[in-house]
């Protein structure tokens, strides 16, 4: 009878450590870094500076810029839109930024119209990529007066050996190596609001 017992608990304590070892799997294979804002933004813009965002941001040439422009203010009548971004820092001076060119709908008081063009890109130094899964800007609010920026995706950065240490201690892992040089990654999630009054 005691040798049962011995051999039941045996098979809990087992049972217990594999169920509190899978939560820690899930999170080693699918880590997730969430940053906090650094810096948010907005302004109004001209024609020609719609015109240079499409450039810029969205990656038209020229040509297709001002078609682009042109599809958006085809109506004939004036049109006001806005550039809005926030930017977050993932660590070791990278930086994501989600940004959007909106339309403003300008009465007594401007709301948000369309987004009309939306992104994610990585700024820092050295050989990186940035691979967003996905980037969603959505007005929100009951007067159309918020905007939130949701995205998710993957940097890839190749540091040095010598690097190494800092970027695993800001949360990169190791995935590969070229020649002499380490490829660090780290999955980041943003999915902010920017209200009323935020600029």
């Amino acid at each position: 009878m005691k040798n049962i017992k011995r051999f039941l608990l045996l098979i809990l304590c087992f049972a217990m450590l594999f169920s509190a070892s899978i939560p820690c799997l899930a999170a080693d294979t699918d880590a997730v870094y969430t940053p906090q804002i650094v810096s948010r933004g907005s302004r109004i813009l001209t024609r020609n500076e719609t015109i240079q965002l499409l450039q810029d941001k969205v990656g038209l040439s020229l040509a297709d810029a001002v078609k682009r422009y042109n599809e958006i203010a085809s109506d004939g009548e004036e049109i006001i839109t806005a550039e809005r971004w926030v930017t977050v820092d993932i660590g070791m001076e990278y930086f994501i930024e989600v940004g959007c060119l909106v339309e403003m709908e300008c009465g007594s008081r401007c709301n948000y119209g369309e987004v009309l063009e939306k992104w994610s890109e990585a700024v820092g130094d050295g050989v990186y990529t940035w691979n967003p899964f996905y980037v969603y800007v959505t007005v929100e609010g009951i007067g159309n007066d918020e905007l939130r920026f949701r995205t998710r995706g993957t940097i890839e950065v190749e540091i040095s050996r010598s690097s190494a240490a800092g970027f695993e201690a800001a949360g990169f892992t190791i995935s590969g190596s070229i020649g002499t040089n380490y490829i660090c990654r780290k999955t980041v999630s943003i999915d902010e609001t920017l209200y009323p009054g935020m600029s």
